[in-house]
């Protein structure tokens, strides 16, 4: 079986020669686990999805839970409508979506945001929240900024703005000095 589980995958930081090991997890609210499934690197968490969320809920209800009073919380990389529908009615869920979702929620001004709570760094962390239809259904949708993570991430397209232009620069700069060949 360890021989089947180490597969090249679909790595987070994008290194696709390295061997990967799925898990799926179940915890309390003290991390206590209550479940857990291991598969394939080389298995898309959506190929899994669906097996995974019949055995946590078989196994939490033989040790006397009601899988109604948890809650799944899914990436945006298992968000898609046939996935929900197998969810319903099994588990309440909480997901986020990629933010091409719903555009034009990326218009409502921070003016409009909510003090929600201060982060372990004193981030004042603000949200707004609405209700949208995804996937063919209406969901509570709850948007947060915080500040600290928007600068941060403006810098970093700063600074690979300018790395892609300095390329650009060398690039042009190769292409159009002559030379034989």
């Amino acid at each position: 079986l360890l021989r089947l589980l180490p597969r090249h995958g679909y790595a987070k930081d994008g290194k696709i020669a390295n061997n990967l090991i799925g898990l799926g997890l179940a915890t309390t609210n003290d991390g206590l686990p209550l479940f857990h499934e291991v598969f394939a690197g080389s298995e898309t968490d959506v190929s899994v999805f669906k097996r995974v969320v019949d055995k946590m809920t078989e196994r939490i209800m033989n040790l006397g839970f009601n899988p109604l009073s948890l809650t799944l919380i899914i990436d945006k990389g298992c968000n898609s409508a046939e996935a929900l529908k197998h969810i319903e009615g099994k588990l309440h869920i909480v997901g986020s979506l990629k933010r091409n979702a719903l555009p034009d929620l990326l218009d409502i001004p921070l003016s409009e945001y909510q003090p929600l709570f201060k982060n372990s760094r004193k981030n004042e962390i603000t949200g707004y929240r609405t209700r949208a239809k995804v996937f063919n259904r209406e969901y509570a949708i709850a948007i947060a900024f915080n500040p600290a993570s928007e600068k941060k991430q403006r810098l970093a397209y700063e600074e690979d703005k300018n790395k892609f232009l300095e390329t650009v620069k060398k690039t042009a700069t190769k292409t159009n000095t002559p030379h034989r060949g």
